[in-house]
């Protein structure tokens, strides 16, 4: 559970940054942020499984 909130959060960052730039009244340097500056593929599921996991030990 702890990851799927992690993720949500970082999804709605990643959405807030995003808004802020699309309505920005100054032009802006670049692209919009993109989801991969805020969600790392490789390293947040395995964290997510963990995490998972200490929390079933804990339980037990």
């Amino acid at each position: 559970m702890r990851g799927l909130l992690d993720l949500y959060i970082r999804f709605l960052d990643w959405q807030t940054d995003r808004r802020a730039c699309r309505l920005s009244p100054l032009p802006q340097a670049g692209e919009p942020p993109q989801f991969r500056d805020y969600f790392d593929p490789v390293a947040d599921p395995v964290a997510a499984v963990l995490h998972t996991v200490m929390g079933a030990g804990a339980d037990a």
